[in-house]
């Protein structure tokens, strides 16, 4: 039923949807990400107070710090996420109408959560050129049966934060050089400077602060954002009904709607 489906063509798709939903909001943009770092440092403040051996607020019962460190990375790393989606929004220009606005806050948003925003952007992009085609999607796609033999790739997403780990640092998102990066050179390499450096800081915070405290605050936290991204990404992009659609078959609006 699918294959003699009459699809819509882009511009007819366009044409029905409110033109609202074409309009980006820098004020509204601005006031989630001011929310976001108000939500981080007080959720920073909360487990410093009470649960940092400094504080004269100290709590002494043990069961109740590991509960709330629990809480704490839980919380944080479900913020951290929401600030990958802002970033996420940069790269689709939905954040604000002004290119280099959404270059900028960009690139701080997801430098903070360690990710390489230029480089993914483009990656991204090409996810969404490819939705649905089985031969060049980017990410979460079937395998054919001439490919079964690379159950690496099939199976790792069950590692979630190690999978996006292992998909976001390897060398085709933190080389400038790479093919795919051609047209965009200069922008993915001061992206990547820009990851460079919140990187070294967190580094040095670990010289600073220690290892464990740092791993505590932050890295733990991260590893959480890294978990619900694949989570939730992977689900949002699978369906035993969905269709995929080989190269000679598909096209962009019907990979999209399918």
């Amino acid at each position: 039923a699918t294959k003699q489906m009459d699809f819509p063509s882009l511009p007819e798709i366009k044409s029905k949807l409110p033109k609202e939903c074409f309009r980006s909001e820098l004020g509204t943009s601005l006031y989630y990400v001011a929310r976001s770092v108000v939500f981080v440092l007080a959720l920073f403040a909360g487990a410093y107070f009470l649960l940092d051996p400094a504080s004269p607020y100290f709590l002494q019962s043990e069961p109740t710090r590991i509960c709330l460190w629990a809480v704490y990375w839980y919380l944080q790393g479900t913020i951290f996420w929401g600030i990958f989606v802002l970033g996420h929004d940069c790269g689709h220009a939905s954040f604000s109408r002004y290119p280099m606005i959404n270059y900028i806050f960009g690139n701080l948003l997801h430098s903070f959560i360690l990710v390489p925003y230029e480089s993914w952007k483009t990656t991204h992009r090409l996810h969404h050129k490819n939705t649905g085609n089985i031969d060049k999607d980017e990410i979460y796609y079937p395998h054919r049966e001439s490919n079964s033999w690379n159950t690496f790739k099939r199976y790792i997403v069950g590692t979630l934060s190690f999978a996006w780990m292992a998909y976001v640092y390897g060398a085709r998102h933190l080389s400038p050089f790479e093919s795919i990066y051609d047209k965009s050179r200069l922008a993915v390499t001061g992206s990547i400077a820009c990851w460079t450096a919140f990187f070294a800081g967190f580094m040095y915070s670990c010289y600073a602060f220690g290892v464990a405290n740092v791993a505590f605050y932050y890295f733990i936290p991260l590893l959480v954002f890294m978990a619900w991204l694949v989570l939730t990404t992977f689900l949002h992009h699978q369906d035993v009904d969905a269709p995929w659609y080989g190269n000679t078959q598909w096209t962009y609006v019907k990979g999209n709607l399918s």
